[in-house]
Order: C-alpha cells, then structure tokens, then sequence
C-alpha cells in the first residue's frame, strides 16, 4: 500500500503539532513556575525595600535623637559651669568681706585686749574650726529632687 504523499504531509503535520504542542505544554509549565517564583521573588523584595526605608528612617530619627540630647547635655554642662563660677565668684567675694571684719577685729583685740588676744586669736584660727560635715554619698538620692532653681525661687523664711 502506497501511502499519498497529501496524507503522509497531513501526518508528519499533525505528528508535528502534536510534539509541539507536547514541548509547549511542558515548556508553560517550567515558565509557570518560573513566574510564579519570580511575582513571590518581587513581592519579598517590595517588602524587604519598605523594611530597609523603616530602617532607615529609624537611624535618622535615633541620629536626630542623639543629637538633640549631645546638644542639651552640653546646654546643661555650660549652665552647671556657669553656676558653679558664678558661685566660686560669690565665695570669693564673702571671703574677701569676711578678711575685711576679721582683719579689724584682730587687729582691735590685740591693741585693746593684749592679755586676752592670744585666747581670741587662737579661737579664729582655721585649725579651732570645727570640722565640716562629710558630704553624702553620690548615690544617695536628695530628699528634695527638685531644682535648685525652683527651691531658690521659694519665700525664705524671716529667721534664715
């Protein structure tokens, strides 16, 4: 039996869309999967993207943060150095007046008090003082925590 070349055409034809369609079958499947791992690969780098920019926003704003504590804290250095000068200043100024009433005082009692002036000297001396009290520990919390400020800013009683 002779086969027709039209109808040997028709089968290698057909053959042929048959692989094709065998090839494109499995080829969509592998491109499937492949898809699918791709959107799955875009949506965990969206994701991964938003977390980074958080990140990021977080380290500004905890930059922003340290900055604006370095700037109190050296606020605050400058205020506690300007206090403490300003009270050294005033010290030395008491000091300076208390010389002023201490030098006449001596000087008056020995011209007018000679047998009683080494008993009155020896009195005023710094060693006849008595001994200051032990500062408190650093750890050791105040009994008023607030402010220096807010206390100096108190009406004082008459006596002190």
């Amino acid at each position: 039996m002779s086969v027709d070349p039209t109808t040997y055409s028709i089968i290698a034809g057909a053959g042929a869309a048959l692989v094709a369609l065998i090839v494109g079958f499995i080829a969509g499947r592998r491109t499937g999967d492949a898809h699918a791992r791709i959107q799955d690969l875009e949506a965990r780098l969206e994701v991964a993207a938003k977390e980074r920019e958080f990140a990021e926003a977080s380290v500004a704003a905890a930059r922003q943060e340290i900055q604006r504590l370095r700037t109190e804290f050296e606020d605050y250095r400058g205020s506690v150095v300007s206090h403490f000068t300003g009270t050294s200043g005033l010290l030395r100024e008491l000091t300076v007046q208390y010389r002023a009433v201490y030098d006449p005082l001596t000087a008056g009692a020995t011209s007018l008090c000679p047998e009683g002036s080494v008993d009155l000297l020896e009195g005023l001396a710094p060693e006849s003082l008595p001994e200051p009290e032990p500062a408190p520990a650093a750890d050791a919390a105040p009994a008023d925590d607030r402010g220096a400020a807010e206390r100096d800013d108190e009406p004082r009683a008459s006596g002190t």
